[in-house]
């Protein structure tokens, strides 16, 4: 995130800046842990005397920080997390850029659904991320007139899961459901399928990463991954802009960017945009009018266009089902509804 982030800011301050101001961007490394977070923010806020924290990462760290940021009347924009709380209840200070992990779960049951399956499962974390996927499960499977042959729960310390996957393959489950992140997912799904359990498994955006579809040697082969986030192909990419930034971030870091970098410079994109609408009254409240007003921002890298205005403060409304073909999350259904 912090290096797409970097560029994008780069280049508007060689360009002048935004009517006149360059963009100071300043970076703390909490290492996702929520003390860590407090203290960082608590430097950022008092030290710095930041304008805006912009790409705040996990929810439990942004649930941390957001009552500093907030009593000091400053933006909370983009956090990386797809967590509903995000933006519900609605608080004008604070925009998200996802579909939330529950829409994301809904998706999922709702696409299977239609495949006429009948009888689901899910395994998720045992965290407040774990709980809103399991809430969301649990609703959409009992609207959709779905069986719930099984949930469980897991820590994020969980690196063995034989136990659980047995129990899944003898729960008479059709599909299964993951709120996983990274380890444990590809460690569930190896387990299962290494077991013979060959039904559909989904799992959602904090997954989706390049390093999870190639992981094993091809064991992933055949899981779906529901997103609102898309990272594309540099030989599809035909934007002109996205085309200079994917080059610029593999000469500057010598590697493809993520899709983390690519949210990274689309929200310092929309923040600069908001900020240039807002004219030289910058405050809050105008910055916040600005982005309630923004119009429809499309995302260059071929990603669900984002728009906000004064009810709504989530930024994408599409989601994605992808599934892992030849060791790469190749999308299947664009427009999943939920």
């Amino acid at each position: 995130w912090t290096n797409g982030a970097r560029i994008r800011v780069d280049e508007i301050n060689a360009a002048g800046g935004i009517n006149g101001r360059k963009l100071n961007l300043f970076v703390e490394d909490a290492k996702y842990q929520v003390p860590l977070t407090i203290r960082s923010a608590n430097s950022l806020l008092n030290k710095e005397k930041v304008f805006a924290t912009v790409g705040l990462v996990g929810t439990a760290q942004t649930h941390a920080a957001r009552p500093m940021i907030e009593k000091k009347g400053r933006l909370n924009l983009f956090p990386l997390t797809g967590a509903a709380t995000m933006y519900e209840p609605f608080h004008a200070q604070r925009f998200s850029y996802f579909l939330s992990y529950a829409k994301q779960a809904r998706g999922a049951l709702m696409h299977f659904a239609k495949q006429g399956i009948k009888k689901v499962c899910l395994q998720t974390l045992a965290t407040d991320y774990g709980q809103e996927i399991d809430g969301a499960f649990q609703e959409t499977a009992k609207e959709l007139g779905l069986t719930v042959t099984g949930v469980g729960f897991h820590k994020t310390t969980e690196t063995e899961f034989s136990g659980t996957a047995t129990k899944i393959k003898n729960s008479d489950c059709e599909a299964l459901v993951m709120g996983t992140t990274v380890k444990d997912t590809i460690v569930l799904y190896t387990t299962l399928r290494k077991l013979g359990w060959d039904k559909p498994i989904v799992a959602n955006m904090v997954a989706y990463m390049p390093l999870v579809a190639a992981a094993a040697g091809g064991a992933m082969e055949g899981m779906y991954l529901v997103a609102p986030i898309y990272l594309p192909e540099l030989s599809d990419v035909t934007n002109e802009t996205a085309k200079t930034f994917l080059a610029k971030y593999k000469e500057q870091h010598g590697k493809d960017a993520a899709v983390q970098a690519i949210i990274g410079y689309n929200s310092i994109e929309m923040f600069a945009r908001a900020v240039e609408k807002a004219g030289d009254d910058i405050t809050t409240d105008s910055v916040v009018k600005a982005l309630e007003t923004l119009g429809t921002y499309k995302d260059p890298f071929g990603g669900a266009s984002l728009t906000f205005s004064a009810e709504k403060h989530h930024g994408s409304d599409s989601l994605l089902l992808y599934q892992v073909k030849d060791s790469k999350f190749v999308p299947v259904v664009k427009g999943l509804p939920y």
